[in-house]
């Protein structure tokens, strides 16, 4: 009778823990999605009452979103901001992780670099936007240099300050081991400070962002920064507002691809959560 019992109970604790992860599983979902409803109606409703000079109808943004999507002139100024960005985002992660290697692992690399990446760090960077035009016109390669500027720091103290908080038994075992310098650096110390290297890329994707439309805007006038500018000119409130929805879900295309990559490539940085 006992065993029975047992059984009786180990299948009800099983069956009680089933609807936990379900109404988990549903929250995530749904949740979000009435959030969203409950948001629309709300915008649709003030909208109504609303001038569309001030504010445009959700539908009357999303047939901005499919223009803007379908036409010629503005698909390819999309595909450029787009280019930019992330040519100006990997120049900037390279540099910025490269840099921050070297300023978290070595104790005189930091002495020399932390006093000009702080006075750096601390300097709008937009005020160099007449120096980049200077020296490299107002092509591509201002803007691309001043995206790279932008999440380049992100990555570089985040990168740093992974290296030097490793944990100390690690390098001690792996010189217990007899790894030498560039072993430990890449066995230990870099594997070690990946989850500090994952939050200054996911810093870095959303300044990037930021980088590319404020190039654009102030550079050339190209791309999603011309656009913008055009629309605004133009009183066209709602393509205003459906290219800050597309500019939000290139943001949101990043974050995600952000997160396949940690759950599927570091699953173990994410193992304890």
């Amino acid at each position: 009778m006992s065993v029975n019992v047992a059984n009786v109970g180990a299948s009800g604790q099983f069956k009680a823990k089933r609807p936990h992860r379900v109404r988990n599983g549903a929250s995530f979902v749904v949740y979000p999605i009435i959030a969203l409803a409950v948001l629309l109606g709300l915008w649709w409703l003030i909208s109504s009452f609303t001038n569309p000079l001030l504010l445009s109808s959700p539908a009357a943004v999303v047939r901005a979103i499919a223009n803007i999507l379908t036409h010629p002139t503005t698909t390819a100024a999309l595909l450029l901001s787009l280019r930019e960005m992330y040519l100006g985002l990997v120049l900037g992660v390279a540099i910025g992780f490269t840099l921050g290697v070297f300023i978290g692992r070595f104790p005189a690399v930091n002495n020399v670099m932390s006093p000009f990446v702080n006075v750096v760090n601390a300097t709008p960077l937009i005020v160099a936007i007449p120096l980049l035009v200077i020296w490299t016109g107002i092509g591509m390669e201002a803007r691309v240099v001043f995206t790279m500027m932008v999440t380049t720091f992100p990555m570089l103290l985040n990168t740093a300050a992974g290296v030097r908080n490793v944990h100390k038994g690690y390098v001690e075992v792996a010189q217990t081991l007899g790894l030498s310098e560039r072993k430990t650096l890449y066995k230990v110390a870099i594997p070690a400070a990946v989850p500090y290297v994952l939050a200054g890329l996911r810093s870095s994707l959303s300044l990037a962002i930021i980088g590319m439309v404020v190039g654009e805007m102030e550079v050339s006038n190209v791309g999603v920064g011309w656009l913008l500018l055009q629309y605004g000119a133009g009183l066209q409130t709602a393509f205003l507002l459906g290219l800050i929805c597309i500019t939000s879900i290139f943001g949101v295309i990043n974050v995600t691809a952000l997160k396949i990559v940690e759950r599927t490539v570091f699953r173990w940085t994410t193992s304890t959560r």
